[in-house]
Parts: C-alpha cells; structure tokens; sequence
C-alpha cells in the first residue's frame, strides 16, 4: 500500500505559481524553530577527507555523486569499502538520507521518540529521522497507522518527498505517480537516471537523484506585493547553499570551474590553504583556508574545480569538474609555438595556461621552444572545455642512482655514486617507494631513487623502485643499425638505457659506452628505474659468472697449469696467461659430433689430452672460476678458412651479418699476434680484406681478418688556405700541433680542391704532402632543399648531456624540430672555435646550450650528406669522430 501523504502540501489559501499572488499561513513548530537555529551554530555535516571513495563504484557520474553526498554526510558506504549501489533503499534509510539533504541530521538526533505510528518506537534507530521528516511534511504514514520502515522504498516516492523537500509539492497536478514523474523530468531531477516509477530505488539511484537535488533551485516565497499578499515562485536558493549552509564557487550557473594552482604538499606551500584561478574571469586568483580535516590531492593540481565551504568560511572539499578524458598523460615529443606535443599528439596551449615543474609553478605560460625543461620527460596535461591546454605537469629528477647502503641509524642514504643523501637535512620529505608513499625505513639496498629538492633545500621528494632484472647480458646497441638506440639486451628482451649514463654497481664508476662490452655474454642484475630504464648493472657471482672470446696462441703446456690465450672482448686484443681450473671442461662446438671431455686436475695428472684438442689459431670461449682460473672452454671452430670480406658501411654489415658495438675484431698483424679493431674501423677500412666470421642470430660475434686493418688517417681543423710556391693547408691536428701540407690532391675536384678554413678533414699524408684529403660534411649541412631547390643548412644545440651521450637538435625552415642522438668516444677529436683563435678542446668542455657542428665519419662531401629524414628518424645516433664548438 503507497503512502497516503503523497499529494500533501503546505495549508494555504491560494495556490499562485511563478510570480502568480498568493496569500498563505505559514507553519513552523518549535521543533523546526529549534533546528533552524541549531543548525545555524553547528555544521551540518561532517568533513572527511577520503569519504566517497568506493571498490564497487565504477561509473564516473555515480562515483561523483557519491563522493559529494560522503562528504556532506548525506549517506555513505559499508565498513568493507564497499557502496552497494544496487542494492535497495528502505523507508527508514532513505528518511535519514531526506533530512541529511534538508541539513536537519542534528535535530534528528533531537528528536528521537516514539513516533506516531505503531511500528516506530523511540529505540527504532530512525525514530529522530522519521519524527523530522513527518514535521517538514515529507511523509506521513499508512491508513493502518504504520510507516513500515523496513520496506523498500519505490523511485515514485523517492521523487515526491525530494519534490516536497524543494518545496514544489503545491506546483505538482495530476494523478499519482506520473504526476511526480513529469514534475522531476521538469526540474531535471532525474538527469542521469532511468526511473521506473513503482520500481524499489537502488542506492545508486537514489545517490543520484539527491545529488541531482542539491543543485536545483527551490520553490518559496519570493516577494509581498502591495496587497500584502505573499507571492511565492522559484527562488535562487538550492538545498545545498540553504539548507546546508555551503558556498559554492564558482556558482552554480558557471559551469566552468576555478583553476587549482597552489595545493599543500607543493614546494614552500601552507599545509592548510589553497590557491585558485579564475581564468573566465579575468584570471583573478584567490587564497582559501581548509577545514582542518580535509586534505586537498596533490594529483588534484591545475585541475578546474568548485570549491565548497563552510559557515566558518573553510574548504571542506573541492568538486572536480575536470573529467578523465580532459587528463592526458604521457611523454613530451616536442614543444612548438603554442602547442606541446606528448606521445605524438599535438595539443594547443591556451592562452593563459600554467607550468607546474617538481612542485613549483612556473610563470604563466612560461613555455618556450628552446625550453627543454620538460621536452622529453613524462608529463601530465589538464585540457579544458575547449580542449585546450590549461595546466602542464611534470617533474625532473636526479638520478636515477642505485642505493648501495640504507643507514637507519643515521637516517642517511648512501648512494653508488653520488653524494649520500640526509633525510635530516630537510623540513619535509615525501618517499614514494613503488607508487606507494612509503617511510625511510622502507627503503632497501639496490632500489633505484630518483628525487628532487625545492629551491630553498629545504624539502625533498624522493621515488624509489625495487625492479631488478637478472640474466645474460647478449649486446648493446648504441648507434643506428635498426634495433634501436641506447639498449641492452638480457635474455633476449631489450631494455632502454636511462638518459643519464648507467652506474657500474660492482665498482661505482659511471659506465662508458664502450664499457659495455665488459658484460657482454656475463650473468648480470639489472637494476631499472620508475620508468623500466637500466640505472645500473651489477655483475654475479658463481662457478662460471664469465664467458670470454679468444684466440688459442698455442697448445703447448707451460707448465701442469698454464694455456696461453688471447682475450679479445674488452677489445685490446691484450695476451693473458691463465690457469686451469682443477676441474675443466672442454667442449667441440664445431660441425662434427658434440664432444665434452671433463677432467679433474692434479699435479701429476697429464694434460695431453685436453691440449690435443686445442690448437694455435681455435677460436673459443672460456669461462671462470671465482679464483679466476680457466673452468669452461667451449670449442667455437678450428681448422677454419679466410674469405674474401665483403663490407658494406651503410647497413653496417660484413658478408651481410650484423656488425654492432658488440662484434669482436681482431686484425691478423703477424703470426699469432692479434690487434683488437673498432667496428668503425673494420667499415670503413679502404682495400680488400678476407677473414672468418663467427656469427649467432644474425648478428656477428667475432670477425678474425688476415691482416691488421690500415687505421693511418688523420682528423684536422682546417685553420687556413695558401699559396707559396704550392698550395698548402694550415691544419690543427688532433693532438693540437699545427701542420702545414702540400700535394697535388688539393687541386681535385674531388678531394682538396674547395677545402678552405673553417673545414674539418680527415687525411693522410707521407711526412710532407697529402696523399688523401677529405673535407667532412657536419651533421645538418645541406640535410635538404627548400621549394626553390636551394640546399638548407643547419647547426644544432646541445639539449642535454649525459655521461657521453648528447641530445642535439635544430629546426628546419618550418620551425620542425629535427632531434638526434650522438655518442662522443674517447677518440672524438674536439675544436673550440668560439674565440679569436680555434684551440684543441675535450669532451668534458661539452655543455648543455653550446651550438655544435658535428663531424661522422659516414658524411664525406664527396659520397653523402645526411637527410633530415635520416637525422629525425626513430632512434637516429651517430658517433663523432670531431666535434667544433661554434657558439
């Protein structure tokens, strides 16, 4: 049976709708009186910071409405974190969410007694709420004198009494219950929600309607007219400001909200104030207090939001009008005029719009092309209702540097290699261990840290990861052979290099590139950053922790103990003598049958037997003991034949395999002496060559040549050109000494002839004249044509330095970045020409903001310029042989 008090309303003597003359009595009982006042004291709800978070809301809307509702203490979840949004709403659950809507939760727990209906005592626990919503006129009761708590309520009566409670119950015609159904559709109370109207209201629903109801504006008396008559009509009252006694700004009707720029946990920022922009309205910015209880989410920052207050004038929350759709998350790509483009997308800036750096918020709109603060890092953008960029986040750090001590005691964390950070040096410190804030005492040995201070030293925010990765180190890749750039391989599975060179954990010491070649087809640990990057690689300990390429000199024992080799995979081609292990195992890796031969060592034992598989010239791989001797060695080939070696520079490869960082050369200088070569060498090595390929998975592990590689030419600075009784050039040579050189190839259209000062060369000469000489190409000359067919020029800027790895870029003619990576060797030969005279440099002058001209060895003017296509490309990287500082 339905609720006989559907259609009940205020007594009054007309009914005048709009701005339609009434004239009515108006009855308030003492109860009322004394809530009214109470509520006018005391907030009406109570502040919790994390209310409205629930497991089982999922629905953007729903989850909104919730969590709004949570915090005015309208209605809230279950101990287990869970809403329970479909499940049914009783009579007595849905009085007790009625009068938290009208503010009346504290004289309900006044009014607690018995009610006037039978099946309602005083120890009912919604007795107060149900004595409150009778005296407002909500509801009243059934023919029988019974309420019936404990049934479900239907979405029909849901309507009315929020109807009655906006005070539209005398507007309301028609028959029961679509009457009220089309009042709510006209209110738009029903916004969001599918009402079947004699249907049990879920909690989701009725969630949404109250929260549809607190913004709605109510229906009262507006004005008396010069009859004295009261003229009643909608108001620009809501439940929510009136009732509840909350300022909402913006207002209701901006449905833009205020920009958040200043939230605690901010660098220098108060704990218990925010700051707000109103970009609509002529970027007016404000400071507001917090409730002592509530706590604004850092991740909240640039959000557009409202901001609700309370009767002491104190945020007590703030409403996020920002949607999930308007939060893009990613990498910066590249920062044009107006625009920031992540993960490939361009977004364009708006007018005003805000930088928020580690914490701190930059100026308005302090964005530039050539700023290269943010480029390349993760960011976060908050777009507006235009689409438009009005917030950009992001965060820069130092490191990434493995922990090699974590000391409690002293609260100190010690790094592999840099400073030891003091936790007690700061104010305040935020510990993120594993996207989870965590305390010092959480952190452990080997995780990965990456961190940042404020300006002032005073507070530090630090990330931790605990991701290590271990296995076989198979190859590096740090130059473009189509596999990538700056990457190892472990197990198969490639992982990015941080930007910052990789720590060596074993020793400390920053790792050069080529150094990588040391861990190459050893067992290793992988420690990787927040981001999956390598920060630092530790080798393992074990019987056999590492497995080496050699060349047998001889087979002939020195003692019980001794074999000569030759180990080649640090590149030096250095002999070593070294011991056998007592036991030793020796495996035919060639085409015939696999044989292994295990044999344990004494000081009497004959070796003959394992020497007689070994023979001066066999290509092995050997491994270790942790005592350093001899305990494994594998049989590659023997017995094996030179061929003729066809090079091919461009693809880097050699009878087409693979030749990367990781290829072992050896050239054949004489008779069991082997000198160790570059893989830059061997490609571009001038004359004929055969020799023996080892090769695994396309790629080439050794390469053994007949003969050592002819490696006689020579960089220069070109300082000048002139005449004597020849043509000479003045050069500045790699080891800073000037030289003067003749020869008739500087009249060859081909080499010398246009070679003036300011060039670089590479050259050879016999003591007195040249024998080659070829002017370089720097990377970015002529890399393309504008529509005319004029050739473009460009040098780049150096965007960053890491260890010995720059990040270049310039800008085409249409203001298109062109970026590029380049490594710098221990024999990059570098020029300072940014004063009167040009000076030998070195690596360690390279800085961040100096404009290069870059010199590759693969850019000769006589054979190919570089296009842009291939200096843009995905993963483009080229090592320097000579590198001029020109500004």
């Amino acid at each position: 049976m339905r609720e006989q008090s559907h259609y009940y309303s205020l007594k009054q003597t007309k009914r005048v709708r709009g701005g339609e003359k009434k004239s009515m009595k108006k009855k308030l009982s003492s109860l009322l009186v004394f809530a009214l006042v109470f509520t006018m004291l005391v907030p009406a709800f109570a502040f919790a910071a994390e209310q409205g978070k629930y497991t089982d809301v999922n629905d953007t809307k729903l989850s909104n409405a919730v969590e709004r509702l949570s915090v005015l203490g309208v209605l809230n979840g279950y101990p287990d974190g869970t809403f329970r949004p479909d499940q049914p709403i009783t009579r007595a659950e849905f009085s007790k969410i009625v009068v938290a809507v009208l503010g009346l939760s504290d004289a309900a727990k006044m009014s607690v007694a018995n009610t006037k209906f039978k099946d309602v005592k005083a120890d009912n626990w919604a007795s107060g709420y149900i004595n409150v919503g009778v005296d407002q006129n909500l509801f009243k009761g059934y023919t029988d004198g019974t309420f019936k708590p404990d049934r479900n309520v239907s979405q029909a009566e849901v309507l009315a009494v929020l109807i009655r409670a906006l005070g539209y119950d005398a507007t309301v015609t028609g028959s029961w219950p679509a009457n009220y159904v089309v009042k709510a559709y006209d209110l738009s109370l029903t916004k969001g929600v599918t009402v079947t109207a004699t249907s049990a209201a879920t909690r989701a629903q009725v969630a949404l309607l109250a929260d549809n109801a607190l913004d709605i504006y109510k229906w009262g008396l507006i004005s008396t007219n010069n009859k004295g008559e009261l003229v009643y009509g909608q108001t620009d009252k809501t439940l929510l400001t009136d009732n509840l006694g909350v300022t909402v700004i913006p207002s209701r009707d901006v449905s833009e909200g205020v920009i958040l720029t200043r939230v605690p946990g901010m660098f220098g920022a108060p704990s218990d104030k925010i700051t707000v922009t109103e970009a609509a309205y002529g970027g007016w910015v404000s400071t507001y207090s917090l409730d002592s209880n509530f706590k604004v989410d850092l991740s909240k920052l640039g959000h557009s939001v409202k901001i609700y207050s309370n009767s002491n004038g104190k945020v007590f929350y703030t409403q996020d009008v920002t949607t999930a759709d308007q939060v893009v998350t990613g990498k910066v790509t590249n920062i044009g005029t107006g625009t920031i483009e992540v993960d490939g997308t361009e977004y364009k800036l708006d007018s005003s719009y805000y930088v928020f750096l580690n914490r701190v918020a930059a100026a308005l709109g302090n964005l530039k092309v050539s700023d290269d603060n943010l480029e390349g890092s993760s960011v976060t953008l908050i777009l507006n209702s235009n689409g438009k960029v009005q917030a950009v986040i992001g965060e820069n750090y130092q490191g990434p540097e493995v922990v090699s001590e974590v000391d409690t005691k002293n609260n100190k964390l010690i790094l592999t290699d840099s400073p030891t950070i003091s936790v007690d040096d700061y104010d305040q410190v935020t510990i993120i261990r594993n996207g989870e804030e965590a305390k010092f005492t959480d952190l452990q040995k080997d995780d990965v840290v990456q961190y940042y201070t404020s300006a002032d030293k005073k507070e530090l925010v630090l990330y931790a990861t605990s991701n290590p990765v271990t296995g076989t180190f198979e190859r590096f890749v740090t130059s473009g052979d189509g596999y990538g750039k700056q990457s190892i391989y472990v197990d198969g599975k490639k992982y990015l290099l941080n930007k910052n060179t990789p720590i060596d954990v074993d020793n400390g010491d920053n790792l050069l590139v080529d150094e990588l070649g040391n861990f190459v087809d050893k067992n290793v640990t992988l420690f990787l950053d927040k981001d999956g990057k390598v920060a630092g690689i530790k080798t393992n300990s074990g019987t056999t922790t590492s497995t080496n390429y050699a060349v047998i000199l001889g087979s002939q024992k020195y003692d019980l103990y001794n074999a000569t080799v030759v180990e080649i995979s640090d590149r030096d081609g250095k002999e070593k003598v070294l011991d056998l292990a007592k036991k030793l195992t020796v495996e035919d890796k060639t085409v015939t049958p696999t044989t292994t031969v295990s044999v344990t060592n004494s000081y009497n034992q004959d070796l003959s037997d394992i020497y007689s598989k070994l023979s001066a010239g066999d290509l092995i791989t050997y491994s270790l003991d942790d005592n350093g001797n001899i305990s494994k060695i594998q049989l590659l080939a023997d017995n094996f034949t030179f061929s003729a070696l066809n090079i091919n520079k461009k693809a880097s490869t050699v009878n087409g395999i693979i030749v990367d960082d990781n290829t072992v050369i050896l050239g054949l200088a004489a008779p069991g002496d082997y000198v160790a070569a570059t893989r830059d060498q061997l490609l571009n090595a001038s004359g004929s060559y055969s020799g023996y390929i080892y090769s695994s998975g396309g790629f080439a592990k050794v390469i053994l040549v007949n003969s050592q590689i002819a490696s006689n030419s020579s960089y220069a600075y070109v300082l000048s050109r002139y005449k004597s009784s020849d043509i000479y050039l003045s050069l500045l040579d790699s080891s800073g000494a000037t030289k003067n050189y003749k020869g008739s190839v500087l009249d060859d259209v081909y080499q010398g002839k246009n070679v003036i000062g300011g060039d670089v060369v590479e050259y050879t000469t016999d003591g007195t004249d040249f024998v080659s000489v070829h002017e370089l190409n720097y990377l970015g000359k002529n890399y393309g044509t504008d529509a005319n067919g004029n050739l473009l020029s460009a040098t780049p800027y150096v965007v960053s330095k890491n260890g010995n790895v720059l990040t270049v870029r310039f800008y085409d003619e249409n203001n298109v970045k062109v970026e590029f990576t380049v490594v710098v060797t221990d024999d990059t030969v570098v020029y300072d020409a940014t004063g009167d005279d040009v000076v030998l440099s070195s690596i360690g002058d390279l800085a961040k903001g100096q404009t290069l001209k870059i010199y590759s060895s693969t850019t000769y003017k006589d054979t190919n310029y570089a296009s842009k296509a291939a200096l843009s490309a995905d993963g483009a990287t080229f090592v320097a042989d000579v590198i001029v500082i020109t500004e």
